[in-house]
C-alpha cells in the first residue's frame, strides 16, 4: 500500500512515469525487506537495509523504465516488444499447461509469425 501511494503521489506531482513506477516498487521492496528482517521490532540496522535496498531497487527499475519507454518512442519497436512479450507469455503458458492446447497453438502462432516477419524485413 505505501508503495502504490508513493507512485501515485509521485505522478500527482508531475514527475515522469519512470519516476512513478520507480518509487512504488522501490518503496514496495524496502519496506517489505524491513519488515522482514525485523520480525515485528524494527531496529536502525533493519531500517538502513531496507532503505539500502529499496534505493537500489528504485534505481534499478527507473533505469529499466526509462529505457523501456526510450526504447518503446518508436511505433516499430513498440509492436515488436509487444509481441515479444506475447509470444515469451505464450511458450511460459505453454511450458507450464501444455502445448497441445489449440489456444496456445493460436497464440504462439498469432505472436510469433508477425514478429519473426518484422525481424526479417528489418534485417
Amino acid at each position: 500500500m505505501p508503495g502504490s501511494w508513493m507512485g501515485y503521489s509521485a505522478l500527482k506531482r508531475g514527475d515522469s512515469v519512470a519516476v512513478a513506477v520507480s518509487a512504488a516498487v522501490g518503496t514496495a521492496v524496502g519496506l517489505a525487506l524491513m519488515l522482514y528482517l525485523s520480525m515485528g521490532v524494527v531496529t536502525a540496522v533493519d531500517a538502513a537495509v531496507g532503505t539500502a535496498v529499496g534505493l537500489a531497487v528504485f534505481m534499478a527499475v527507473f533505469m529499466a523504465v526509462d529505457w523501456v519507454i526510450n526504447l518503446a518512442e518508436d511505433s516499430f519497436t513498440t509492436v515488436l516488444i509487444l509481441l515479444t512479450l506475447g509470444f515469451g507469455a505464450s511458450v511460459g503458458t505453454g511450458i507450464i499447461a501444455s502445448f497441445l492446447n489449440p489456444f496456445i497453438l493460436l497464440a504462439l502462432t498469432g505472436t510469433s509469425l508477425p514478429a519473426f516477419s518484422m525481424g526479417r524485413t528489418e534485417a
